[in-house]
């Protein structure tokens, strides 16, 4: 509270108290604003002068609480189409204009009421107040996306462009995740059906969304409480009659039941960021237990592991220094470690695919390609990548002895891996005639049920013992 001047004070004494009074005033008046501009920095995104993330957090937890049918509330989740090739060719001094310039277009479109944050990169959402009907709110949301995509001109340039628009319409108060989950869900659906396009989420996508929702707070807990396990199948030698290394396969348990199959578990972590910490500590788990099973069981011969790595956690920058301090960690050797890519790895660029493997092997890790004959793979790809080893997919081998195009296409599979001094691995093998024209066809490291299922760390010194005498 500012002091009251006192009365009876005159002269100097009135001239001195004002004149503290004007100061206060003014330290006081400098502190508001000092503090409205750290409040408005941090809900404002700096490229474009929109709100940011919390920006947009703030608004909905205000707002949604109150939302009803007769004040509906339309969330607008917004993805510039292919805005990485107009960085890629122009550059980011101009892709950060045209972000500037959509950002002040989105603006003018909408209500005085309305609000228009970035979220990220080229991102977008608007949140639409008494948002009308489903019809509605869809008109307006096509009505946008076509002013959104009307050519715009950035220092000298001109851009034409498209945008996807997710719609999510909420007439009762619910949770923000949902609804941000369920435009991000209707934006994703949109850009699966050609870009360019608005979708309204329908039930069947809120439901899918809320299905996320829930999965994404269950991964979180597994990996908090430590639900994820390792089993290992044996890689056989067959022209040697040895095991020569265990891949290691993740599996989800909890309260002695699986949970969910890797194939239904990891997109969900791949979508949500979570894979990489899935990942790594699959990598760490991995090391740390074949490191103690090699010293216990073989000194002198260690079978060397195999881990998966998903794309979206190879391609993080720091995936190789993540590796060499985890070997460092787990005192692991490297030599012994091989680190698997699926073909989707081939989705990045060629020239970054060939580092990472690069500086892979510079650190003494092998990469082996999985699934191979099943997606991107050319034959500039597996040249230019260093791989040793590539894996036949399963979906070959399952039909291998009773169709003769099957066996013509694996021979032409092996013949071109040593045509390029690359390995070929016959993965999913089952049945003994399987494995006998494998051999014959010059494939002699294999994998699958009929060597060995995947098993618990424990069950393998038995199976070694066992497939070594």
């Amino acid at each position: 509270m500012l002091p009251r001047v006192p009365r009876g004070v005159a002269g100097p004494q009135l001239q001195q108290a004002t004149a503290t009074l004007a100061r206060l005033a003014d330290e006081t008046e400098r502190a508001l604003g000092f503090q409205r501009e750290l409040e408005l920095r941090a809900t404002r995104d700096e490229l474009t002068g929109l709100g940011n993330r919390q920006r947009l957090w703030d608004h909905l937890d205000a707002r949604l609480p109150r939302t009803s049918p007769r004040l509906p509330l339309g969330v607008l989740s917004i993805d510039v189409d292919r805005f990485k090739a107009i960085n890629d060719t122009y550059g980011h001094a101009i892709g950060d204009g045209l972000l500037r310039l959509l950002a002040q277009r989105l603006r003018s479109l909408l209500g005085a009421q309305d609000e228009a944050v970035r979220m990220s990169g080229d991102e977008f959402v608007a949140v639409r107040q008494r948002a009308g009907d489903r019809c509605e709110l869809q008109r307006f949301a096509v009505r946008l996306a076509d002013a959104l995509s009307q050519p715009y001109q950035v220092e000298g340039t001109v851009l034409k462009i498209s945008v996807s628009v997710g719609v999510a319409r909420v007439d009762h108060p619910t949770p923000r995740p949902t609804v941000l989950a369920a435009s991000d869900a209707a934006l994703a659906r949109a850009k699966s059906e050609g870009r360019g396009t608005v979708v309204l989420a329908t039930e069947e996508i809120i439901e899918a969304a809320r299905k996320r929702l829930r999965l994404e707070a269950d991964l979180r807990d597994a990996i908090a409480q430590g639900e994820f396990t390792l089993h290992y199948q044996p890689i056989v030698d067959t022209e040697h009659g040895s095991v020569v290394a265990v891949e290691a396969l993740l599996r989800w348990i909890k309260d002695g039941e699986v949970q969910m199959r890797p194939d239904e578990f990891v997109p969900y972590a791949e979508e949500t960021g979570l894979i990489s910490s899935i990942g790594e500590w699959a990598l760490r788990e991995g090391c740390t237990q074949v490191r103690e099973w090699n010293a216990r069981h073989r000194p002198l011969n260690p079978l060397r592991l195999s881990v998966n790595v998903s794309t979206a956690h190879i391609a993080q920058p720091s995936f190789c220094d993540d590796v060499a301090r985890l070997l460092a960690e787990t005192d692991f050797p490297p030599e012994l470690l091989i680190i698997e890519v699926t073909e989707t790895f081939a989705g990045l660029d060629i020239d970054k695919s060939a580092d990472i493997g690069a500086a892979l092997l510079a650190l003494g890790v092998d990469l082996w390609l999985d699934d191979f004959g099943t997606g991107y793979s050319s034959l500039e790809y597996l040249r230019a990548l260093p791989v040793q080893v590539v894996k036949l997919d399963r979906s070959f081998i399952t039909s291998l002895g009773s169709d003769a195009t099957t066996r013509e296409f694996i021979a032409s599979l092996v013949q071109l891996c040593r045509s390029i001094d690359r390995e070929p691995l016959a993965e999913g093998v089952e049945r003994p005639e399987q494995r006998a024209l494998l051999a014959e066809l010059g494939c002699t490291l294999m994998q699958g049920y009929h060597f060995a299922r995947p098993m618990p760390l424990h069950e393998l010194d038995a199976y070694v013992r066992a497939a070594s005498a």
